[in-house]
Formats: C-alpha cells, structure tokens, sequence
C-alpha cells in the first residue's frame, strides 16, 4: 500500500598480564606525565593531608575530578543495569500483556537493550577512558554519558502515552523483532566480552569456554523458538540456557578480577563497576519482584509512574484471576489494541482534498451515474461543488449553518456535500425511507435553512412531504435535485445563482473553514423515539477515508461500483469519500439499490470494486447474471453493516472472484470504521473478524464494570481516537452516556457491541450490549417500536426484538399483549400503525401475542425487573421453527 501509484494525497592475542589494560605501571586516575607511579597510586589520605608543591597540588585536583568522574561512573553503570534487570523483570512478569500491548508501542525494547550491553560491554572502556582522561573533559564526557542514560531511561517511562508512540512510528513487536532475539544477541555480546576478559587473565579458562557456548546457544534458540505459536516450554527451556550461562559468566568475571586485583588499581575500578552492575540488577529484579507480587495497583504507579491508570489498574482488581492463567496462555494478554501510526493524520477540510485531488486527477472521470447519463470528472465535480457553494452563499448560508438533504445516489448529491461543506456550513443527511414526521422532526431539530430533495425517491412518493412542509411558517428552503420540481426552485436554477458572487468571496469564506469544525450529521435511530445526529468533522471524514482505501489498496486505475446509499456512513465515507481520497473513480447503478442494475454496472463499467451489506449481495447471488455478464475485473470491496453469514463471503470469491475482499466493523460514531480488513489477510481471517485495528485508533474491550478483559473475552468494545465524532447534537445527555473519559484523561466511546480479541490482534463481534437490531445495515432501535405499538388503543404491553433472518440477517419481532382478551387487532393492523409513524422497516416483521400459539403468557424477567430479550427472541425463532415444520 506504499507504492506511488497508490499514493492517496497527498591482532593476536597477548599474554595474561602484558596488555596495557592491566599493566601494575599503567596511570590510573590522570597522573601527570613524567611523575613515578606511585604519585599516580598514592593513597587519597596522603593527598588530602596537604600537598606541598604546585605539582602535588595539581595531581590532587587530578584525583579529585577523577573520583566524581568515577562515582558517576558508578551510579551510571548501576542505574543501567538497574532499569535492564527492571524492565525485563516486570516485561516477563507480565508477559504476555506488557509484550504485546505496551511494548510494540514503545522504546522498552532498545532501552533494555541499551542498557544491556553498556553495563557490560561499556565496563572496560568507561575504566580507560577514566584511565586517559581523569580530567575535567573526563568529568564531563562521563556527565554527558550519564545524561544521555538517564534521558533513555525516562524515555523508557515516557512512551507509554499515544503521542510518543506516534513519535517511535509504532514499534510493532511482531514486525521489528521480538525482544527474545535481540535480547539473547545482547547477552551473547555480553558474554563475549566476559569471555574476553577471561581469556586475558588465562585463568578459569575451560570453565569460560564451557559456559560461552551453553550463552551463545540459549540465545540463538531464543532466536529461533521466538514465535506466537511456539510451545512455551521451549522459551522456558532457552531462558534456563541463558541463565546458567550468563550466570557462570559472571563467576567467572568475578573471580578473574579477583585475580588480577594485586597487579593493578584498573582491576578495583573492574571490580566496583561489575559490583555496581550486578547491585543494580539484584535490586531492579527484587524491587520488580516484589512489587509484582503485590496486590495493589499503586505499588506499580509508583514503580512506573508514567504508565497509565487504565494500563495498570487491572493489576489490583483482577491480579490473583490473572496469574492463575498458565504462562503464555492468550488470556493474560489485556485486550488493549493501539493502531499504527503510518501514515500520518492529514488537516484538510473536504474542500482542500477536492482541491488537492483535482491537480492530480482534475481529468480522471470520478462518478458515474448510469441511470441519469452523467460522467463528472474531478474537475467538473469541484466546478459543480464551488458553482453551488456560492449559490449557497448567496441565501446566507455560512460557517455553521445547517442544510438538509434526502435523496438517492446521484451525481448532485456529493455535489451538495462538497459544497456545504466547502463554506464551513454543516450537512443533515437525512435517511430516505423517513415518514414525514421522522424527516419534519430532523429538519426542525437541526434547524436546517435549506433543504434539497426529490418528489421520488425509487418508489417513495415524497409529496406528502413537501405539502406539509409548504403549509408551515417556518420551514427550509426546498430546492428539487432533480425530475419534477412544480414551484420548488431547482438544483439547476440555484447553479444560476451562484454566478453573482465571484471565487473570490469563495476563497475567503473557504479560510474561515478548519479541519476540525463539524461538517455533516448523520441520525442514527433513538432509543426514546428521537434519533440522535452525530456531529462528525471534515478530519474524521478525511483521514479515516484514506485509511479505508488504503486497506482496499485503491488506485486511480480502481472503478467502485457503490450500491449503499449515500445517506449511510457506508456509503458516503467508504464509498464516495475513499474514492476521492485515492484518485479512483464511483458508479451509482441506480437511485435505490436495484440489484439488476448493480450487476449491469459491474459488467458494463469493468468495476474493479463493490460494496454492499449482506442482503444486498444476498440478492445479487439470487438473480441470474445478465447476457454477456463480464466481472473479470472484480478484485475487491467491502460487506459489512451486520453480520455476515461465511457462505456469502465464500460467494464472493466463487461468483465475482473477489479473492481480495475485506470485512469491515464501524458505527457512525466512529465515522465510521474502526476495524477492516487487509487484502492480502488469510481467507480464514477475512471470513471470521472484520479485520485489525485502523491506524491512529485505540480499542479496549471492557466487562459491565469497565475493566478491561484478557484477550479471548467477550465484552464491550470501546474505541478512542481522531476518528471520535464531537458528540450528539444538541443532546449533551447522551453524549456523556456513550463518550467516557478513563482517569488517564483518553476519551472512550461505548459502542455497546459485544467482541473479542484473538492473540494477533484480530477482532470479531460476537453480539451487542444494546438491544439494536440490525436490519439489512439498517440499525433498529427497539424501544421507538415499542412506544409506538403501545400507543394503540388495543395494546397493553409490547416486547421488541431482533429475530433472525436469512435474508436480511434480522427482522423485527414483536410481542403485543391485548387491552382487552380476546379482542385484539389484526397483525397486519399492527403492522400499519407501525408505518403510519416510522419507516416501513421498523414495522414487525413477525408478531405474536402472549399466552397465544405457543408463546408464554409470563414474560421471562431478570432481578431487577428488566426484560430478558433474549429469551424473548429465543421463544420466537423456536415459534417460527414449528411453524416451517407444520407447513412441510
């Protein structure tokens, strides 16, 4: 996906003891040349007493800069090894959490290296560099190391934030190489140097030489046994290895430095830094020890004081749980998932991605629309966008001002969201099978000036619409896209308009428009009657557009054919937006969904790409392909929107040879997508999850408490991120219900879905924590249809819930009790109250009366009162089950 033509914007050995490093008259400490070596060695005492020339004066300013420099080398050498022993202690303990979760996001892995080798390979040349210099440049040279070490330290504690992992580019641990093979290559150098020393010394020689390689084999098997799916025991096995060795080592470097300690003052310094070393190491592994062993969260925050509440605070509550878990079992795994940081988030408002697009693309067909004739290029589409902004301009519309649109796909409709959106103004999408009253309702909540609109939509007369919108006083201004328009002004006479006003008015109405003002509302269904408008801006829209495209890996060569419809997240931002973002080309083969249209559209515009929802491809898999049917072309696109059965993706590839389509997981809140797929992802993976995290996101899954769980454990997904909308408009209440901010500060939104982690990453829903049903990807609130069902005069009580359906995935499913027993309406009856309010796909597809036909007159409850619906649902579909049955 980073190729350029998918670029989307934007000598030999000496005796033991003849070697300079150890010679008895090597100077130590700076002595001044030409003094006899005993003034060099002279105890410091002797020194302190009183020096009695200018030359014993200057040899004891010598030794005195020397010593700090020493010291520091010390304390340097010592913290080292200190954080080395600590980090790997606590990464262990926390293996496989720490590991995955934290560490492919952060420097943990150099810094342990770093610190690795510098305790041991540094040792020797810390002492001789002390040995030559000993002056103030020494001092200063060890300050700067020093410095330099404890600037990697607290890096070390910093890059726990999301920031800092933007800044390493997301270290990902099973991409740049696990911490076992880089580990077990700083030990062997480690060792290698030991060996050395040794072999210098001539003694403990065969006892060197035997532990070497026992060191050097631990970590080569590390290296090769370092895998995910490698058994546990033979990582256990590598790490005994490397223990015995490296421990036998350090025997061996102890007593070697015991040996040479009567011929040289360098032999003390060998002595105090390896001292100093393995001091630091016991008290990092015993302080990590012991801090993991505690039950309290707090001793880890003061331990590492820059991890995250949210990462750590699991410890506390659930640590005895977690532990119980066998070692390299997937469940001590936390599901915390950060995306990549490549590529980078981009600050353009929609207008300055037309812009941009149209001097790379300005000649490149961009949408095509079979049913109405049109072929917009790039340029023709930012021409129509801009022509129309100044016409909006001309009525008053500025920054933050609403405009209304329901209609089909068509060519005028991206035309109008560019243009809104160009002037700072903000788009209300409304759903084209809203009743009068749902659209009236949207209009008036979001207090739109215009309104653009057809008198049919498909089959949906919007008449009566426009007649009760006529007779109200304040009302939008409606503008007629296309067909018919009576006395409505249309989408043609409003272009018109726009030539009064130059492009220069245009420019400077378009710099008072930023990347991060909300440009488009999209409803999603209420939950009280009253759908709610997710405010989402122009850098949620952009970015999370080019990363869809780029997980499609799309091209400008790519032709989407793009059957959702444009009032849909899936069919604005995945379809008409993506494109965009990557110089590709859409087809709308019709205003509605049109099955028969689609596969002409495939075939006559040699789509590369299709999107759909499961019914949608449900239904093209059940018509017969046209004559001369050509799908030859067809490599990718994405279903999602519900739940998709595995034989229709298994379809997918046996019909149309989509070999690389992907699943996908968004909500609008999101806008929209948080997981998708990769086209070059295992079959297996695209059929069972909807793919891995999106770049720049965070996910969690969390249990009813808000802990997060271990991977492999159903819970609640929340996600945090740029893509996050800026909440619910004019409905701050149910903003703070689903927008929750953790005591780190991160906001969260609760989708309310269920899902699950798996080891690698992979996410698969598994159900909702809300009651929503998902209708062919349209989402259903239940209780609107409850509180509609009871506001009939003969219904006392009614239970709403999803059913499953082979075609649509779900339908609805009522459960009515009658005011009256023995005198309750029709089903059909039922069905047509629903519609006279709400969308014809809210109405109950099945309905059944408590106490009647099988179904229980009780209605199953939980402790505290509440419905359990999912028994509910359980009763039906076994209901429906006998049914199917009788009639065979």
């Amino acid at each position: 996906m980073d190729g350029s033509s998918r670029e989307p914007l934007l000598g030999p050995a000496s005796s033991s003891r003849d070697g300079d490093f150890d010679d008895p008259q090597t100077p130590l400490y700076g002595a001044v040349a030409g003094k006899d070596n005993a003034a060099a060695t002279r105890n410091p005492v002797d020194v302190e007493s009183g020096p009695q020339d200018g030359v014993q004066q200057a040899d004891a300013i010598n030794l005195v800069w020397s010593r700090a420099a020493l010291i520091l080398a010390y304390c340097f050498i010592f913290l080292c090894s200190f954080a080395n022993a600590l980090q790997w202690q606590v990464m262990s303990n926390l293996m496989p959490y720490v590991v995955s979760e934290f560490s492919s996001h952060s420097l943990i892995p150099t810094i342990g290296i770093v610190a690795s080798i510098m305790s041991g390979v540094l040792k020797l040349p810390i002492a001789k560099m002390i040995d030559s210099w000993g002056r103030p440049q020494g001092l200063a040279f060890m300050i700067a190391l020093a410095t330099a070490g404890l600037v990697l330290m607290a890096l070390c504690r910093s890059v726990k934030s999301y920031a800092a992992a933007e800044v390493v580019h997301d270290l990902n641990i099973t991409e740049a190489g696990y911490v076992g093979h880089i580990y077990g290559f700083g030990s062997c150098i480690w060792a290698g140097v030991v060996g050395y020393l040794i072999r210098r010394t001539d003694r403990f020689k065969w006892i060197a030489w035997a532990a070497l390689p026992v060191h050097i084999l631990g970590g080569a098997l590390m290296i090769i046994f370092r895998r995910p799916d490698t058994n546990m025991t033979w990582i256990i096995m590598c790490q005994v290895l490397i223990t015995i060795g490296g421990s036998t080592l350090v025997v061996c470097e102890q007593m070697a430095v015991m040996v040479v300690a009567n011929h040289s003052e360098l032999a003390s310094v060998l002595a105090l830094l390896s001292l100093c070393s393995y001091t630091g190491s016991a008290m990092g592994s015993s302080l990590s020890g012991a801090i993991w062993n505690t039950t309290l969260p707090e001793a880890l925050a003061v331990l590492l004081p820059n991890f995250s509440q949210e990462d750590l605070a699991w410890i506390g509550s659930d640590l005895a749980k977690q532990l119980s878990y066998p070692m390299g079992d997937p469940r001590q795994r936390l599901s915390l998932l950060y995306g990549p940081v490549d590529p980078p988030l981009v600050d353009l408002t929609l207008g300055e991605l037309l812009d941009l697009q149209c001097q790379h693309y300005g000649t490149q067909e961009c949408i095509v629309t079979p049913w109405t004739g049109a072929r917009w290029t790039y340029n023709e589409l930012n021409q129509q966008s801009s022509q129309l902004a100044r016409s909006l301009m001309s009525l008053g519309i500025g920054v933050g001002d609403r405009v209304g649109i329901m209609a089909g796909n068509c060519e005028q409709y991206a035309s109008v969201f560019f243009a809104v959106a160009r002037i700072g103004a903000i788009l209300v999408i409304l759903n084209n099978t809203y009743t009068p009253t749902e659209a009236q309702y949207a209009l008036k909540f979001t207090d739109c000036k215009v309104f653009f609109t057809t008198k049919k939509i498909g089959k949906t007369d919007n008449s009566k619409l426009l007649a009760e919108l006529a007779g109200q006083k304040q009302s939008p201004d409606v503008v007629i896209l296309r067909g018919e328009s009576g006395a409505y002004p249309t989408y043609d006479d409003l272009i018109k308009q726009g030539r009064t006003l130059s492009n220069g008015h245009l420019y400077y109405q378009g710099r008072k428009v930023l990347a991060h003002n909300v440009c488009n509302l999209q409803f999603t269904s209420g939950t009280t009657g009253s759908p709610k408008a997710a405010m989402l801006t122009h850098h949620n829209i952009v970015n999370n557009a080019r990363f869809i495209g780029d997980r499609m890996q799309l091209t400008p060569d790519d032709i989407l054919c793009c059957p959702p419809p444009l009032f849909h997240c899936f069919g604005l931002v995945l379809g008409l937006m993506a494109v965009i973002t990557h110089g590709a080309k859409i087809v709308y083969p019709e205003e509605v969904f049109d099955a028969a249209a689609v596969l002409r559209a495939i075939s006559d515009e040699r789509c590369t790409a299709v999107h759909g929802v499961p019914a949608m491809f449900d239904t093209l898999f059940s018509l017969p392909p046209p004559p001369g049917f050509n799908c030859e072309r067809l490599r990718t696109g994405i279903i999602a929107g519900a739940p998709v059965p595995r034989y229709l993706m298994e379809l997918l590839v046996e019909r149309f040879g989509m070999t690389e389509f992907t699943s996908s997981y968004g909500l609008t809140e999101a806008s929209p997508t948080c997981f998708n797929a990769f086209t070059d992802d295992a079959i297996e993976r695209r059929l069972t999850t909807v793919g891995t995290i999106m770049p720049h996101a965070r996910a969690k899954i969390v249990d009813h408490e808000g802990r997060i769980v271990p991977v492999g454990v159903r819970g609640e997904l929340c996600m945090a991120g740029y893509q996050l909308q800026a909440g619910y408009w004019n409905n701050s209440e149910k903003t703070a219900e689903v927008m929750v901010r953790d005591e780190a500060g991160v906001l969260w939104l609760h989708t309310g879905d269920e899902a699950v982690f798996d080891e690698e990453g992979y996410c698969t829903i598994t159900g909702r924590f809300k009651d929503i049903i998902i209708r062919g990807g349209e989402n259903i609130y239940p209780l609107e249809i409850e509180e509609r069902l009871v506001a009939h005069p003969g219904i006392s009580r009614a239970i709403v819930t999803g059913l499953k359906d082979a075609h649509y995935g779900e339908v609805v499913g009522a459960f009515l009790q009658s005011e009256k027993p023995g005198q309750r309406p029709t089903d059909q009856e039922m069905r047509d109250w629903v519609r006279q309010k709400l969308g014809r796909h809210k109405a109950p597809t099945h309905v059944f009366w408590l106490g009647e036909d099988g179904v229980p007159a009780d209605v199953p409850l939980t402790g505290s009162g509440k419905v359990k619906k999912y028994e509910m649902a359980r009763f039906g579909e076994e209901i429906l089950r006998k049914r199917r049955l009788e009639k065979l």
